[in-house]
């Protein structure tokens, strides 16, 4: 069988550990997979470098040029202008993956997507693919759901013809899945949670052999993922304790890394060091002593935490979106609640003078991880969804 995954993204980060740990553990071999993504994802060149010598993987992009892919503008004009655009080229659109779909023949598609409604070419995708076919696709989303502005008659009418070009909806998390509820459009249709899936590489676990407490953030820059409480907490940690250092790693734009640059407080500067986003992630995990989760909304699941469990490292989080959902409060990690700065601190206070403790979370959380979210499990059920 050949089945297609469409993806769309402008950041890389968790949907391509997503991508890879799904194509990668898929269960039949005999299937070949398809991978469209946009020609310009930050992510793709490291796709297409670890998917270079699978044979039953093919990554196909996809080129259509947005309005809004030079230069990010958030005038009232702008907004107007790009909203106009959309729709008078939905169909151009439509008509662009219509001829590269005929060209590839696939027999199944997943839609994946960072939410809902997710960006204009997987919704055309959808239209594309079933002019094609009467196998509907899987709309496999990431983050959650927004409301639909009752003015938004475009899109009113999108998630209208939706509703019957879709199997329906596949998420990450139970909290991510409910989200979709939001568009009264598709309350009959299927909804399914399956969780995130990780295969940790062989790199062995490596201890932290300075005397300095190596923290670690993963994510990207954006502000949703709460780099400013994390510094603020840092701030309360540092007045208790001052021999550590932060890394944070993610992707984002020159101007959203220079944003959280300037949110660093000045007696931190020395301590918090921005690093861009890298496919060698499996070493600094393994090389830090605990990971901080500061997200502060829009959080579907948590794959650094996963990642942290799988390399037996204790977690410090806020009980942001499916966090909780991954982590066992107590005993993988600390679960906060996300406007608490003072607690994230002690919990991160409490975990460098308990070495013990940190040890004891991390062997429980690698435990959890094997339980329930191995790669093999996750890839699975996402092939007897799509093979139904």
């Amino acid at each position: 069988m050949k089945i297609g995954f469409f993806l769309e993204n402008n950041k890389a980060g968790g949907m391509d550990t997503f991508v890879k740990n799904l194509l990668n553990n898929w269960p039949s071999k005999n299937d070949e997979l398809v991978l469209f993504s946009n020609h310009n994802h930050p992510g793709l060149k490291y796709l297409k470098r670890y998917f270079r010598d699978i044979k039953n993987v093919k990554i196909k992009t996809y080129k259509f040029l947005d309005i809004n892919s030079t230069k990010k503008n958030n005038s009232i004009f702008y907004k107007i202008i790009k909203y106009l655009n959309n729709i008078l080229t939905f169909n151009k659109r439509i008509n662009y993956f219509t001829i590269i779909f005929k060209k590839i023949k696939i027999d199944r598609m997943f839609i994946i997507q960072g939410g809902y409604p997710g960006g204009q070419s997987g919704t055309a995708s959808i239209f594309a693919w079933s002019k094609l076919s009467k196998k509907k696709p899987w709309f496999n989303f990431h983050n959650f759901a927004i409301k639909r502005k009752k003015i938004d008659l475009f899109r009113k009418y999108i998630d209208y013809k939706i509703k019957n070009k879709i199997s329906g909806f596949v998420s990450v998390s139970k909290s991510c899945t409910k989200s979709i509820d939001i568009r009264k459009d598709f309350k009959n249709l299927p909804k399914k949670t399956i969780y995130n899936g990780l295969e940790i590489s062989p790199t062995l676990n490596k201890n932290n052999n300075k005397k300095i407490i190596n923290l670690l953030m993963l994510g990207v820059y954006e502000e949703r993922k709460g780099h400013d409480f994390l510094f603020k907490s840092l701030m309360l940690l540092n007045k208790n304790y001052t021999n550590f250092e932060c890394n944070i790693y993610g992707d984002g734009t020159i101007k959203e890394i220079n944003d959280v640059l300037n949110k660093i407080p000045p007696v931190l500067k020395n301590k918090i060091k921005l690093n861009k986003h890298t496919s060698n992630i499996d070493l600094i995990i393994s090389k830090s002593d605990i990971l901080l989760v500061p997200s502060q909304e829009l959080e579907s699941f948590g794959y650094s935490a996963l990642e942290a469990m799988s390399f037996k490292k204790p977690i410090v989080s806020t009980n942001c979106g499916g966090l909780p959902e991954v982590i066992n409060n107590n005993e993988t990690g600390y679960i906060v609640d996300k406007n608490d700065k003072k607690k994230f601190a002690q919990k991160i206070l409490f975990l460098i003078k308990n070495i013990k403790k940190r040890n004891k979370m991390g062997i429980m959380g690698h435990k959890r991880y094997k339980n329930f979210f191995l790669s093999s499990v996750m890839a699975e059920k996402y092939s007897n969804l799509i093979k139904k």
